[in-house]
């Protein structure tokens, strides 16, 4: 689902499919590289060392595709294992095993507690 996030929802909103696995911190990251990107490649159209010339490369512009792009590519391809990380630590939450000293019939002796929330 957090693909399905960042492939469709993620063209629109760079770090959707990180947002969903609650990793905000990425997520927040990957939106601000689509907006400088998209800023960069909307606003670079020179850059060249002469503007005037008909061979200027536009670099703002190509940084700006750039990152776009690998913002978005990234959020793709890492979103899987953000969810696998966010599955893992909900999963441990859910377990709580617990060892405590007691004492029985005048003998000490260590109580094992299980618990696992459903």
């Amino acid at each position: 689902m957090g693909t399905f996030f960042a492939v469709v929802s993620g063209s629109i909103i760079h770090g959707l499919g990180h947002f969903y696995a609650a990793d905000y911190g990425t997520a927040a990251g990957l939106f601000i590289a689509e907006i400088f990107g998209v800023a960069f490649a909307v606003g670079g159209k020179g850059g060249g060392i002469n503007e005037h010339a008909p061979a200027a490369i536009p670099t703002k512009a190509i940084i700006g595709a750039i990152l776009f792009a690998f913002s978005w590519i990234y959020d793709i391809a890492a979103t899987p294992s953000a969810v696998e990380r966010y599955n893992d630590r909900q999963w441990q939450k859910r377990i709580n095993i617990s060892i405590k000293p007691d004492q029985i019939n005048n003998e000490k002796a260590w109580l094992l507690g299980v618990s696992l929330k459903l």
